[in-house]
């Protein structure tokens, strides 16, 4: 790659070194052309991805963790003993060296850890990973690992292994890596003999275990963190525990499937449950769409301001979900005819963006009952 890149003419060169690196892309060209043309010249990064809670009765036992407002990665050991640190998109990301460096210590060195990096707060996180040079703030950057996949497994993208097993494996790994040695769980017939010690003591049967024999919690210090993972049953559970998480200032609640294999693409059997807020916004432009949706709306382009956490905030964003195909049609004609610059849209998003933009935009509808332009 680098024989070809040095043969093109100097003013191409940063734009094809962007467009390898996946900094750049190219309209219609995914990472599956360049692996087919160039073997080896992307990297292997298929995270499973969740989808959105669809409102189920939950009636099987499932996993409920907290979502933290971060930065996805996923930590690949290296034929050379070394470990990396991608993003969900295949990208590498930046001041993770120590998270590496720890996770190399570990005797589990076939493992590719799952998690999403963290400090702070998102905008944060963001800066310090996309920063290339050293960032001062690099090393509070902590791990929080929810799964572990064996490295046979992700360079096949197979599964070998449900989710609560990948779990004893994370925690072991996580064990390892912060030089933890916990001590092991109590066998069945060490659980009656201590039941059956405090009822002799006590002179009275049945009374439960005390709280000494619950496993310690980690050290919030530590800087890999396994996240933890709560088995629910029922919709009030994972309810419940959604509103604990958001109170306590987490995103909101993934849903795993208990005895689910990892999948390399997104799937609900990962879901998340998280809180959105909506907003009316006007239109300043609009953007045609690519491949099918060639005459028809790509995306809207809303400029104006939104209050968010009592704050407001100047945004201006690209929103390019959320549409029926007619929708889109119809909002393309209207901008044809100049006669959507200007109209009012209602939009649903998570939160502003360090850059001004709103995170997870989608269209809700046009508010045609407000004629006068958005605050």
């Amino acid at each position: 790659v680098e024989e070809i890149i040095r043969m093109t003419p100097a003013s191409y060169r940063k734009w094809w070194v962007g467009i390898i690196n996946r900094n750049l892309r190219i309209d219609g060209v995914a990472a599956s052309t360049w692996a087919k043309y160039i073997p080896g010249s992307t990297t292997n990064v298929n995270p499973q991805l969740c989808d959105k809670f669809d409102n189920r009765t939950i009636a099987e036992p499932m996993y409920v963790e907290p979502k933290y407002d971060g930065i996805r990665a996923v930590f690949v050991p290296q034929e050379n003993g070394t470990v990396i640190a991608f993003s969900r998109e295949g990208k590498r990301l930046f001041n993770t060296e120590r998270l590496c460096e720890f996770i190399t210590k570990s005797d589990n060195n076939k493992i590719v850890v799952d998690g999403e990096v963290f400090y702070k707060d998102f905008h944060t996180t963001q800066s310090i990973v996309s920063t290339q040079s050293e960032h001062p703030l690099a090393g509070k950057l902590q791990l929080f690992a929810f799964d572990a996949i064996p490295l046979d497994d992700w360079n096949a993208q197979t599964s070998s292994l449900p989710l609560f097993r990948r779990k004893e494996v994370l925690r072991a790994v996580v064990d390892d890596i912060n030089g933890y040695d916990r001590p092991p769980k109590p066998t069945l017939d060490e659980l009656k003999a201590k039941l059956s010690e405090i009822a002799n003591k006590s002179g009275i049967h049945g009374v439960p275990i005390p709280p000494p024999m619950e496993e310690p919690k980690d050290d919030s210090s530590w800087p890999v963190q396994y996240v933890p993972a709560k088995l629910i049953g029922s919709n009030a559970a994972a309810e419940a525990f959604y509103r604990e998480c958001v109170a306590a200032g987490f995103e909101g609640i993934i849903l795993k499937e208990y005895a689910a294999h990892y999948e390399y693409k997104r799937s609900k059997t990962w879901m998340k449950m998280k809180p959105s807020h909506d907003t009316d916004i006007t239109i300043v432009d609009a953007i045609e769409g690519n491949h099918r949706l060639v005459g028809s709306l790509g995306a809207l382009v809303v400029e104006g301001s939104v209050t968010f956490n009592n704050r407001p905030y100047k945004v201006r964003s690209e929103v390019g979900s959320g549409y029926t195909d007619p929708e889109r049609q119809k909002l393309w004609d209207l901008h044809k005819a100049g006669e959507l610059v200007g109209r009012i849209v209602e939009v649903r998003y998570q939160e502003p963006d360090i850059d001004g933009a709103l995170r997870f935009p989608v269209f809700v509808r046009l508010r045609d009952d407000r004629a006068e332009e958005a605050a």
